[in-house]
């Protein structure tokens, strides 16, 4: 199996048992699919999209019950992959480029032209999977500032000698448990990052906040700050 290669997962959508049987033989060469759910009818697909989340989708327009499109229009924005249309009718390109498909494949193509779209799609999936990371890696930071901010406020509060310190601890905490709710995610996307790049991507999680309750010398005092950030780099 190529290593430097995140497995994509793959759903393939289609009425015609012998179209869901060609396009299947074909990716099963190829060692980054990973074939998660088949379905036969839109009805079928949109729930198992939502059930398997696929990062790619190879999908028939004309269907029974509901075409393609539709079951596109009744996903949320947020679970929609990446999606190659296979159909026998050329008069939807339009509409496939208008949905942002990558791209639009006309029965009957030949391996030629399969291996095309196929290449395009996993160059769409890769590039989708980095700016999610970079977007969540975004969030994180932004949660570690605030968190930063909050504990020192209660340095700053608690050096005043301050009576009061439970409002101010009780906030710092809040946004703590919520960084470490973020920061929690992270591996799943640096280990599919780690995956797509062939190197272990770095992330030390142990200091970004320190763990406890209920108290407020559980909250991390300014000094723990310096080091307690997000190290990222390619080994």
């Amino acid at each position: 199996m190529n290593t430097t290669t995140a497995t994509i997962r793959t759903m393939i959508v289609d009425d015609e048992v012998l179209a869901r049987q060609n396009v299947e033989a074909l990716l099963q060469s190829d060692p980054d699919i990973v074939i998660v759910a088949q379905s036969n009818n839109g009805a079928h697909a949109l729930e198992a999209i939502k059930q398997h989340q696929p990062d790619l989708l190879f999908l028939d327009v004309q269907m029974t019950g509901m075409t393609g499109f539709e079951v596109l229009a009744k996903l949320p924005a947020t679970m929609i992959p990446q999606v190659v249309f296979v159909t026998a009718y050329d008069h939807f390109a339009l509409q496939a480029f208008e949905v942002q498909a990558v791209d639009y494949l006309l029965k009957p193509f030949n391996r030629a032209r399969f291996a095309e779209a196929l290449a395009r799609a996993k160059g769409a999936v890769r590039s989708q999977d980095k700016r999610d990371f970079s977007k969540r890696l975004d969030e994180v930071m932004s949660a570690l500032q605030k968190l930063q901010a909050a504990a020192s406020k209660f340095a700053d509060a608690r050096a005043a000698n301050e009576t009061d310190l439970s409002g101010t601890a009780r906030a710092a905490l809040s946004i703590a448990a919520r960084t470490a709710d973020m920061v929690a995610s992270v591996p799943e996307f640096t280990n599919r990052m780690s995956s797509m790049t062939g190197k272990a991507l770095r992330i030390d999680r142990a200091r970004l906040i320190s763990s406890g309750t209920g108290a407020p010398s559980t909250v991390p005092s300014r000094a723990a700050f310096p080091s307690a950030c997000v190290r990222t780099g390619f080994a």
